[in-house]
């Protein structure tokens, strides 16, 4: 998996750890949504052996990866980002740059 310019720099800025994530990308939800794949970290998903310090900062964090190649976009952390996640549109940019 290759991090993006975009995702080195959100990671740095919010204060996201490798630990944080490779724990996110192994034990998280994933869902396929606006031609993305959203990877989530749910409260059950986070393991039971963590530090508690740790499983706070773990809820909610979120992955964003190209779902073609598995790069990695984003990530960001919202407690009630799952809903908002499925809810997104079904469209598919790869539509997007074929129509121009």
């Amino acid at each position: 998996m290759q991090l993006t310019d975009h995702a080195e720099l959100r990671l740095h800025l919010r204060g996201i750890h490798e630990d944080e994530l490779s724990l996110l990308l192994e034990y998280g939800t994933q869902v396929y949504s606006g031609g993305a794949l959203f990877i989530f970290m749910r409260k059950r998903d986070i393991p039971a052996n963590l530090a508690s310090s740790k499983q706070g900062k773990l809820e909610g964090l979120t992955a964003v990866l190209d779902s073609d190649n598995l790069d990695l976009i984003s990530t960001y952390k919202n407690r009630r980002g799952l809903k908002q996640i499925k809810r997104k549109f079904k469209y598919d940019n790869t539509l997007r740059s074929m129509a121009a």
